[in-house]
């Protein structure tokens, strides 16, 4: 199954109203149901708001948007991507002095956002001369007004290889880092996308992750429509009422979401779960699966259509993946950077490791660089996925690159026998002791995270000894039975000498 993939987002868009154009594409929910945009409407209204755009003086200017998950959200992304100049997504949680510093940074002639972002950036927005375009009070009546832009000619001629999404690292101080994309650099990790995840026609997507995340609006959203899936808009807020609603047959999460489900559970329910854990885990080793019946109100509690929930971000701490292991739901680890548009490898449904993010995607390189006695070393990247480079930053792209042209990453990894790419942490966070042993801190405190009653550990130097701040409500005494665990795992250099208990 699945189409020949766009050589850009003009054949993107032909693909989809002409293979698509009945069907729906983006569930919005309004007053409390949701309610379905159509391929074909998706289509026309791209059209419709890109030369409306035009007609505003914006082609090939720098357009930012801001805003909660929408469908309108999408119509700016698509028509701006396509036919217009440059997108700038912005996270709506970030701040003004944030909006401010992107703003020193590069140009911005628009800012299209919602009712909510808008008393933030309005202004700021005056203040530099920039257009403001709100979802509801501007873009629907533009929407509306079809026939005013009828004879507008749209270019369909935007070079793939040109900069297309300028994405800002989040909770920057100072200089902000712009990543800069092209419609090449996303459209080719669509082709590793498909080998590796599964996905159905009549599948069903939850996306409560924001948008202006690239891993939310290529993956999880420019991917499935490309492939005729339906997309239902959520949030953090609602994503676990929406995913009764919407029975969703995958969802894609992080380990904030995963958490968030596990707490919901009663402390009753919880009981009852644990219980049938035990007898589950038992029968399992008899060659007997009976976890869908015997948790099949969590399973409902999810939907009870989930076929696998994708998982990104960060680690997901192996107490999470237990627990959902024994219940059977499915979670697939991958590994991304904005800068690789964004995903280098990837867990699949028919070979999925859960302590590894997977193997590396289709097009892309991946090499590990000095490498310890343990092979663990930074992770280099090469592909057509790969940044254009940081934007108007010279010295930081000479930095971040080899001289035959591999991205480095900053993240430290090793592949298995199998072939399969195993994070540890940043290579940033390195520890070397006074006789010049490397210990990579997140290494530790995952080990100690595996423990469901740690919140956060940090691993730390002092005077030579490594040392941990552990952020739990459990007693003194357990938490030195923990630690004394863990550095039994641990070789001599590595093993924690003294710690810290924070309450929280």
């Amino acid at each position: 199954m699945g189409s020949a993939i766009p050589k850009n987002y003009v054949e993107f868009m032909e693909h989809i109203n002409k293979n698509f154009r009945d069907q729906n594409a983006i569930y919005e929910k309004k007053d409390g149901n949701f309610l379905g945009k159509k391929f074909g409407e998706l289509y026309d209204d791209v059209q419709t708001f890109a030369k409306k755009l035009y007609t505003l003086g914006l082609k090939g200017k720098n357009i930012a948007v801001i805003g909660a998950n929408c469908y309108d959200w999408i119509v700016t992304y698509f028509s701006v991507i396509t036919y217009v100049g440059v997108l700038i997504p912005i996270d709506d949680t970030w701040t003004e002095y944030d909006l401010k510093n992107i703003m020193n940074t590069v140009k911005i002639d628009c800012v299209v956002c919602d009712e909510k972002s808008l008393d933030k950036v309005y202004t700021v927005c005056i203040e530099n001369g920039i257009k403001t375009i709100e979802f509801k009070r501007d873009l629907e009546i533009f929407l509306s007004e079809k026939l005013t832009v009828i004879d507008v000619e749209l270019d369909e001629n935007k070079n793939p290889d040109d900069l297309s999404v300028l994405a800002f690292t989040s909770g920057t101080s100072g200089k902000p880092k712009g990543v800069m994309l092209s419609q090449n650099n996303l459209i080719s990790n669509l082709y590793g996308i498909r080998e590796l995840v599964p996905y159905e026609r009549n599948d069903r997507i939850l996306l409560a992750l924001p948008l202006a995340h690239i891993l939310s609006f290529n993956v999880y959203m420019a991917f499935q429509l490309y492939e005729g899936i339906s997309v239902y808009l959520s949030n953090f807020e609602d994503v676990i009422s929406d995913l009764k609603i919407v029975k969703p047959t995958s969802f894609p999460a992080v380990p904030y979401i995963l958490e968030k489900i596990i707490k919901s559970i009663d402390e009753r329910e919880m009981k009852k779960i644990q219980k049938n854990i035990l007898l589950s885990n038992t029968l399992r080793k008899k060659g007997k699966d009976k976890r869908n019946k015997l948790f099949k109100d969590f399973h409902l509690m999810l939907g009870g259509k989930l076929r696998y929930i994708s998982v990104g971000g960060t680690n997901v701490k192996d107490s999470v993946l237990k627990f959902y292991d024994n219940l059977g739901i499915v979670i697939i680890q991958g590994y991304g950077l904005t800068e690789c548009s964004p995903i280098v490898s990837c867990n699949s449904f028919n070979n999925n490791i859960p302590s590894t993010v997977g193997k590396v995607l289709y097009g892309q390189r991946v090499k590990i660089i000095e490498e310890n006695d343990s092979n663990i070393g930074e992770i280099l990247v090469k592909g057509r996925n790969v940044m254009l480079g940081y934007y108007n930053n010279d010295a930081l792209n000479k930095k971040v690159f080899t001289e035959d042209g591999y991205f480095k990453t900053g993240d430290l990894g090793f592949f298995d026998n199998a072939g399969c790419l195993h994070l540890v942490g940043r290579k940033k966070r390195l520890i070397t002791n006074l006789v010049g042993q490397n210990i990579y801190p997140a290494e530790i405190e995952k080990l100690i995270m595996a423990h469901n009653s740690i919140s956060k550990v940090v691993a730390y130097l002092d005077k030579n000894y490594l040392c941990v701040t552990v952020v739990t409500n459990l007693d003194e005494a357990e938490v030195v039975k923990i630690l004394k665990q863990v550095n039994k795992r641990l070789p001599k250099f590595k093993r924690i000498k003294d710690f810290v208990i924070k309450r929280g």
